[in-house]
């Protein structure tokens, strides 16, 4: 095990599946939008690539009128595949679901866009301040294009994930503690250590950051849980 101050990075090339052309999930589980945001952004630093796909938020099987533009405009081809994550989508498009409770979710969405992944991001599965630590840690999935899993004492789950991507690495966030045989555990315990590795990457990856996001606090509407 890693662990304290991050002082290493494990990042090699993950493959993915091309079966997907968008993602739509539930509003019911802030989580099922941090599973699905490395499914639709991510960095392959070896061909210097980006992939986006479009994520789109869904209410109760609907989405609005102007979801529903879009996708009719982004669909123009009827091979072109809808991801749904979560709960049923009430949709015309051609689509996969993967439905039921979200580690599980996060699991089978793993396996399903990732052929083999040498490195898994794992986060806890619950809200308060474990949920702002994976929320802090999230970016790394995407900027190392690796799967995001979730910890709710599913160890076995896990490790049948991990076996079936041929893991070797696994980053984990907060004072979770997971037995995953054979594989070398990078623990990211707090926000300082997370932060750190956060920079790390980025200086790895791109060099630097040449853009500033600035948010009014006010302005935020809590998640309903």
């Amino acid at each position: 095990m890693i662990g304290g101050s991050f002082s290493g990075l494990y990042s090699p090339r993950s493959i993915r599946n091309s079966l997907i052309d968008a993602v739509v999930v539930s509003d019911n589980d802030p989580y099922l939008g941090l599973i699905s945001t490395s499914v639709a952004c991510w960095y392959d630093k070896e061909t210097n690539t980006t992939g986006i796909l479009p994520l789109l938020v869904h209410h109760r099987g609907n989405l609005t009128d102007a979801q529903t533009r879009f996708l009719e405009t982004f669909f123009n081809s009827s091979e072109k595949k809808l991801l749904v994550l979560g709960e049923p989508l009430i949709t015309p498009f051609q689509s996969t679901e993967i439905l039921g409770l979200t580690p599980s979710v996060a699991s089978a969405l793993s396996t399903f866009v990732f052929s083999s992944a040498p490195a898994v991001l794992i986060v806890p599965y619950a809200i308060g301040d474990a949920y702002q630590l994976s929320l802090l840690a999230a970016p790394l999935a995407s900027y190392l294009n690796m799967p995001l899993l979730l910890f709710d004492d599913n160890e076995g789950e896990l490790r049948d994930v991990c076996a079936q991507l041929q893991t070797t690495h696994a980053y984990l966030v907060g004072d979770i503690s997971v037995n995953l045989p054979n594989i070398t555990i990078i623990s990211l315990p707090n926000e300082v250590t997370i932060t750190d590795i956060l920079l790390t990457v980025i200086k790895d990856q791109f060099g630097s950051i040449n853009y500033l996001t600035m948010t009014n606090p006010s302005d935020v509407i809590p998640p309903a849980v």
